[in-house]
């Protein structure tokens, strides 16, 4: 059975205007929700048909509000609680002079306090996993239950952080840049414990996660996906039966986009203006490295390099195959879980699996549609 969910709260709180439900009202007739691995912070949109009362005119709807969603189990107890903050009104049309129709775009709450924050800050002989936790508890000012997150939990309570080790000692200036920016840079630098190149910081319903790219793809399969054009399709490990109904394939492997972007080989000089010395640091296609390394170089920057070279490689793998599936209405899948997916292909006499499209893939964006019903499309890459 799908975990579909509806839309049942949805309580904007306005200065001198107390609680309004804009349910209630007969404002808001859905709700579409974002989430991306590439993304610093949830995102979403209230969608109004109709607003004959010109609400949008008459509290007024400035932004800045806050925005409570409740998400209730369609076919279960479980209730998901968000927390978000109103930034525009988009897509404003008008039909005839007192009929309207827009949408309400919203982002998390600690996306506008990190737009409203600078970070000038040293830290010295600090692991980057360290700082990123400094920035997000003092700068972000979000409070924060300091254990692993499993991805299937659900987000109840305050806000969980998910940050993976990292290796290495750092002396870092954060130069007044704003704290997701530092943590995004941050990111760039850090290297895993297994060796491996290439993290990512971002916002899932259940809490913040800095993760690297492989630990997400070694995770196992949480569900297999198969074509189906009318019911469920096949079985997870929990009994569960999953099918797409449609799928477009958005990227598949471009020579011409990989040889520009460094795939097969890469070459990066740096320049140490201080000692006068200077670095190369070749990567050809078999993942070997060249490198010239000169005497009273920092060895921390050699290391960054190497990441830095490795990480143009793998991050253009990694964006070899896109597809996006349109699937029933399912609240367990997030991003950073990994799916198995069957790509159905008809040749002359028969019907089979693509196999160039069919296998594992990571989720790195989903799209919620609440409306009437609950609609889940998600977005998979994985490297060639």
């Amino acid at each position: 059975m799908a975990r579909d969910y509806k839309l049942t709260k949805c309580i904007l709180r306005k200065d001198g205007k107390g609680l309004i439900d804009l349910i209630d009202i007969g404002l808001v007739s859905g709700m579409i929700l974002y989430e991306d691995i590439f993304h610093n912070t949830l995102s979403g949109s209230l969608i109004v048909t109709s607003d004959p009362l010109d609400v949008i005119n008459t509290l007024p709807l400035e932004g800045n509000e806050i925005v409570n969603l409740s998400l209730d189990g369609i076919n279960s107890d479980e209730t998901c609680e968000l927390t978000m903050s109103l930034y525009t009104v988009g897509g404003l049309t008008y039909s005839r002079p007192d009929e309207k129709s827009y949408t309400l775009e919203l982002v998390s709450v600690e996306y506008l306090q990190n737009l409203k924050t600078l970070v000038s800050r040293s830290y010295m002989n600090e692991k980057i996993e360290e700082i990123i936790k400094d920035l997000l508890i003092r700068d972000i000012e979000v409070s924060l239950n300091n254990r692993p997150i499993d991805l299937s939990m659900a987000n109840v309570g305050s806000k969980s952080f998910d940050i993976e080790p990292t290796v290495g000692l750092h002396d870092i200036i954060i130069p007044n840049w704003k704290p997701f920016d530092a943590i995004d840079w941050l990111a760039s630098r850090a290297i895993p414990d297994r060796g491996e190149v290439g993290y990512t910081f971002f916002e899932s319903r259940n809490g913040f996660h800095f993760r690297s790219y492989n630990s997400l793809l070694d995770q196992d399969a949480v569900a297999t996906y198969t074509y189906s054009n009318s019911s469920y399709a096949n079985k997870g490990s929990a009994g569960e039966e999953f099918r797409f109904m449609r799928w477009q394939v958005d990227r598949i492997p471009n020579i011409k986009e990989n040889i520009e972007n460094g795939m097969y080989s890469n070459r990066i000089i740096s320049h140490d203006w201080i000692n006068m010395n200077y670095e190369v640091q070749e990567q050809d296609s078999e993942a070997s490295v060249q490198k010239v390394v000169y005497e009273n170089y920092d060895s921390q920057l050699t290391e960054h390099l190497y990441t830095k070279s490795r990480m143009m490689t793998w991050m253009q793998q990694l964006r070899n195959f896109k597809l996006v599936l349109e699937v029933d209405g399912n609240f367990d899948r997030r991003i950073g879980q990994t799916i198995e997916v069957e790509i159905p292909i008809s040749l002359i006499g028969e019907a089979t699996k693509d196999e160039l499209l069919s296998g594992k893939y990571l989720i790195s964006g989903i799209k919620h549609v609440f409306t009437e019903s609950h609609a889940t499309q998600l977005e998979l890459i994985r490297g060639v």
